[in-house]
């Protein structure tokens, strides 16, 4: 008897969020730990547009 729905070799939808969690997770953890040092706060925008950014940059890519 064949199956209806055979099985197809991809990610499912839950293991590329966690993925990008993860990501997300790491990439704040290591911009939060420079995030200390900083004093300026014109510094401060610059850090905070360039993790906006990336965060942008990896869901963009996770949709393709």
């Amino acid at each position: 008897m064949k199956k209806i729905f055979p099985k197809k070799k991809a990610f499912s939808l839950i293991e590329l969020l966690i993925v990008i969690v993860i990501i997300g997770i790491l990439i704040l953890g290591s911009n939060f730990l420079s995030f200390n040092k900083i004093s300026d706060k014109q510094e401060l925008e610059i850090k905070t547009i360039r993790v906006i950014s990336q965060i942008e940059e990896i869901r963009n890519n996770s949709l393709l």
